[in-house]
């Protein structure tokens, strides 16, 4: 999907199943682009270049798969009846959690939850039928979860429900 939907392509000899295992691996092993330029013996220069198009794909297939199957939020969903009137005219749920990162020395610091470790504060939308309508990522370390959906309902992506 990534090469025949979203734009991944092989660049010369380095072709896009290598490109997509440096990614994957990268991620899995935390590691950097010296490390990945030594695993594929390829120079940091195309590394990088070929590590930031794959993210590109990925993230436009993300755009393709985190997203309301209608769009213009104008049917509210049916399941949540049985709890009426509490969830009346409610599309979806929200939550919000902290995911354990590694960060440079640097930024460590800035990363520090209100538990001691390095996280990320991510919220994350569902539709009643189980399907992730909106991701928003960003927010460092000890933030409240209302900072956190602030942020998340200014972006055009985020589902809003129907007027009235």
């Amino acid at each position: 999907m990534l090469f025949s939907n979203h734009g991944l392509q092989d660049y010369g000899d380095f072709d896009t199943q290598e490109a997509l295992g440096m990614f994957l691996w990268a991620l899995a092993k935390q590691v950097g682009q010296r490390d990945m330029g030594e695993r594929f013996k390829r120079g940091l220069g195309t590394v990088s270049e070929r590590f930031g198009q794959v993210l590109e794909c990925v993230a436009n297939f993300a755009d393709m798969i985190c997203t309301p199957r209608h769009v213009d939020m104008s049917k509210v969903h049916d399941r949540p009846h049985k709890y009426t009137p509490f969830f009346d005219g409610a599309i979806g749920a929200i939550d919000g959690t902290h995911i354990r990162i590694s960060v440079d020395r640097v930024f460590h610091d800035d990363y520090i939850n209100r538990h001691g470790w390095p996280s990320q504060n991510v919220v994350a939308v569902c539709d009643f039928d189980g399907w992730v309508t909106f991701l928003g990522v960003g927010m460092a370390g000890a933030v409240h979860d209302m900072r956190v959906l602030r942020e998340a309902w200014t972006k055009p992506r985020f589902p809003h429900p129907p007027p009235g």
